[in-house]
């Protein structure tokens, strides 16, 4: 069997997905199309496969010719095929003759592609959102986090699954597998992709580090392997970070929260909602842990995880450590305009109420 359906066959055994709808995110590049291949391989109802195609716009007819090519190949395998566009700015005459729609970034772009995966499989009933990632974008990102200081949960290997809603998961099914692999793989059964040009630019860090840093790093450190050496680094945080996450969760089983009174009318601009629990819970329990828990809590809450930084998460970790030494009040402001407060042996979380999406 080829390294490629076997890869699909470890981190996804069929046993997951056979009798479910399948949502293939296809790009028309080599990654997606192996991808789609390898699943109608190995899919007993090849009927619950969908390819869908976000349609970026940024690389005018390039971008439309890759719409185009995802389409015929979805006809030509008798596919259902769901594509959407994402709307962009035209200059109006009185704009300089450069002068177009603004590029967004990678994370932006990533968020407007996620909704369209998202709300496609919805209406198609999917269970599964299969995406191409494989080993090489592990190393990518990996570097890519390194580089903005992040902490292990940043540079962890890329999950093969992530549960998105309690009826639909995203699954990375080539995290085994390289792109030279992959490139084998499609020339061996004579398939046709597209090349995304702007991969071949410095537009994006993402695009700098494939192109220089990487090949750099290749050079400098005079070994072979180095790509599947950073791969297995990522591999191994993310053994040791699913331990923190499993510790965070029992932590969190055991945390007794008490949500108060929301002052004002719910939903009205100077509603608040209140939590607060033992400040013990957080002096018994290693930090990383409690961190964890934290960003948990934040996610559960809707409150804005992007906006904390390092500093904030340390900073709360000595707002506890003076509560211990100290018997007065403690108090920070956080990002969201959260505030904490420790007294009494309690520590309060008061932020403005939004409602749960």
């Amino acid at each position: 069997m080829p390294l490629l359906t076997e890869s699909i066959r470890s981190y996804w055994p069929e046993s997951m997905w056979h009798d479910t709808t399948v949502l293939v995110a296809v790009s028309g590049g080599a990654d997606s199309v192996a991808l789609l291949h390898g699943i109608l391989e190995l899919a007993s109802d090849k009927t619950r496969v969908i390819v869908a195609h976000f349609n970026h716009a940024v690389r005018g007819a390039e971008s439309d010719g890759d719409m185009d090519f995802v389409r015929e190949l979805a006809v030509a395998k008798g596919l259902p095929f769901v594509t959407d566009t994402r709307e962009i700015e035209v200059a109006s005459p009185k704009d300089d003759q450069d002068a177009g729609a603004p590029r967004l970034s990678e994370a932006c772009l990533r968020e407007l592609r996620h909704r369209f995966l998202k709300q496609s499989a919805t209406k198609f009933g999917a269970s599964w959102i299969a995406t191409g990632h494989h080993a090489d974008d592990c190393v990518e990102t990996f570097l890519h986090h390194l580089l903005r200081g992040s902490g292990p949960a940043g540079l962890a290997a890329m999950a093969p699954t992530r549960r998105l809603t309690p009826s639909l998961q995203l699954v990375r099914p080539l995290l085994g597998v390289n792109r030279r692999e992959i490139i084998d793989y499609l020339r061996e059964h004579g398939l046709l992709f597209r090349n995304d040009s702007s991969n071949d630019t410095s537009n994006y860090t993402r695009n700098r580090i494939r192109n220089e840093l990487l090949p750099w790093l290749r050079q400098y450190a005079h070994t072979e392997g180095l790509d599947r050496r950073l791969w297995n680094a990522s591999q191994l945080i993310r053994e040791e970070h699913m331990v923190i996450e499993s510790l965070a969760s029992a932590w969190l089983n055991n945390l007794d929260i008490t949500n108060l009174d929301i002052t004002s009318s719910v939903g009205s601009p100077d509603s608040i909602v209140v939590y607060e629990f033992d400040l013990h819970a957080c002096m018994d329990t290693p930090w990383p842990v409690v961190r964890e828990g934290f960003v948990r809590l934040w996610h559960d809450w809707g409150w804005p995880l992007r906006e904390m930084s390092l500093s904030h998460w340390n900073r709360i970790r000595k707002l506890i450590d003076r509560a211990a030494a100290s018997k007065h009040p403690q108090r920070l402001q956080l990002p969201g305009n959260i505030q904490v407060t420790i007294r009494r042996g309690r520590m309060r979380w008061q932020a403005p109420y939004h409602e749960s999406k």
